[in-house]
């Protein structure tokens, strides 16, 4: 049963990794329209408008996203546009290897060195994924 568990947590990481990564390029216009979302419907709005808000407002992010990038006269400003994409996936990752460590009960110190490791390594990943994608759509 314990390894059944086991298994399943792995799985489930498994899981959240994947999407994680595939979802790369849109993070930071996911967290704007969730956050958004959250305020208006906090504040008093309906379920429905504060979900469209929070649509239109993520949307509009990542648009002046693709917009910043393509426009960038230069390198370092383009890869700038990217790190700002990556962030919060790298936040998301640190995140993650936390729930991964609470998990598979990793002893105090190491929870920190195992989060910010996957967080780094899911940073890294991200940024090249998000440049790669933007490259793409520039050359459109």
């Amino acid at each position: 049963m314990i390894l059944l568990s086991l298994f399943a947590a792995l799985a489930a990481a498994f899981v959240f990794l994947r999407l994680l990564f595939s979802l790369a390029t849109i993070a930071l216009p996911v967290w704007i329209a969730v956050s958004i979302f959250i305020f208006t419907f906090k504040s008093g709005g309906n379920i429905l408008v504060a979900g469209l808000i929070g649509l239109t407002l993520g949307g509009l992010a990542y648009v002046a996203g693709l917009l910043a990038y393509a426009i960038a006269p230069s390198i370092m400003l383009s890869r700038i546009v990217c790190f700002i994409f990556a962030l919060p996936a790298g936040v998301a990752g640190y995140h993650l290897g936390l729930g991964l460590s609470h998990l598979i009960l990793i002893s105090s110190p190491l929870k920190n060195i195992f989060s910010s490791g996957i967080g780094i390594f899911i940073f890294i990943s991200c940024w090249r994924t998000v440049d790669h994608v933007l490259t793409d759509s520039r050359s459109l």
